[in-house]
Formats: structure tokens, sequence, C-alpha cells
């Protein structure tokens, strides 16, 4: 399968909520690099994505401009959702947030996805667009 195909599958499957085919693409020793003070593991990753989408059901990437350079692939990245069930990012040592009815957009992002084989092994997203938790929790008037 095509770089650019595994790209697809992965933000439609986080879409999809289908953790398992999510985690399969991901590499053992995947890392997110973001507006985090240190990189995220897999596990982690994959915890607080999974919270997202269930406290987002909407949650849409509305993934475009999908362009490949040997192992690496970047996209544009336009993040959307509406918050209607609980969010629990107690993996990061938050409490819990009740549903708002909240809608958010991010503006637009550039992600850059790094493969090895057909495994993801680094997702980079710019830590200076503010497209991270603090500004969702702002988007829900949460402080």
């Amino acid at each position: 399968m095509s770089k650019f195909d595994l790209t697809v599958d992965f933000f439609k499957h986080i879409e999809d909520a289908e953790w398992l085919k999510v985690e399969t693409l991901l590499a053992d020793d995947f890392r997110y690099f973001g507006p985090t003070p240190e990189p995220v593991d897999k596990a982690i990753f994959l915890d607080c994505l999974e919270s997202l989408c269930i406290a987002f059901p909407d949650w849409s990437f509305h993934v475009r401009e999908v362009n490949q350079l040997k192992d690496k692939i970047t996209a544009l990245v336009h993040i959307t959702g509406t918050h209607t069930a609980q969010l629990d990012l107690s993996a990061l040592g938050l409490k819990p947030i009740k549903p708002t009815a909240t809608f958010f957009e991010f503006p637009d992002e550039e992600v850059i996805l790094t493969f090895k084989g057909d495994k993801l092994t680094e997702l980079h997203v710019s830590p200076e667009i503010h497209n991270d938790l603090m500004s969702l929790l702002s988007h829900l008037q949460i402080s």
C-alpha cells in the first residue's frame, strides 16, 4: 500500500473510531511531536485520540493536499468537531469535562507523517499553530 493510501486510511480510521486499525498502522516506537513539552508515545497518543473522538463524535480532520516525498507525507488538516459527550483526559491528569454542545473549528494546519515500511513512526504538527488541547479547552470555555 502506498504512503499516500496509508495516510488517508490513518485519518479515516481515527474519524471512524476504528482503534485497532489505527493501532496497526502505528509503529511500536511511534512518536507524536507537537504542542506538547515532550514527544508523546503510541499508548498515550491512542488514549487521548480515543477520548477526543468519544467526546467529539463528529471529529473530522478534513484532510487535503496530501503530498509524498520519499518516506514522508505532508498533508493539510482542518480539524472540526462538536463536544457532545464527556471528555476524559485523565491520562493527562485532567478532570473529565461534561458535554458543552460547543462546535470548534481549528485553522488549517500542516502535518508531517514519517513512515518506515508500512508503519507510521512519527507525526509532526506545528506547535506554533495552537491547534492544541489548551486551544480546544479555550473553545469550550474551560480553564
